[in-house]
């Protein structure tokens, strides 16, 4: 009776839980990362975004500012 239940378990994907959002995704939502033990960025995709965009806008007041910066 355990054998199927471990085998359920066996297939699902390794999940990984996003700090921001605080949902469990599989690692594949998260940025690749070799800083980090398990080689993925804490912060899901979208969040990861998210949180560059509002520091971007917050820092440098937006897009166009930030990239004439760069340049």
């Amino acid at each position: 009776m355990d054998e199927p239940r471990q085998q359920r378990l066996d297939d699902l994907p390794p999940l990984k839980r996003c700090p921001d959002c605080g949902l469990a995704k599989p690692l594949e939502e998260f940025p690749r990362n070799r800083n980090y033990r398990d080689g993925r960025h804490p912060y899901c995709k979208p969040c990861h975004n998210a949180r560059g965009k509002e520091s971007k806008e917050r820092l440098y007041g937006g897009s166009r500012h930030y990239h004439l910066m760069r340049r």
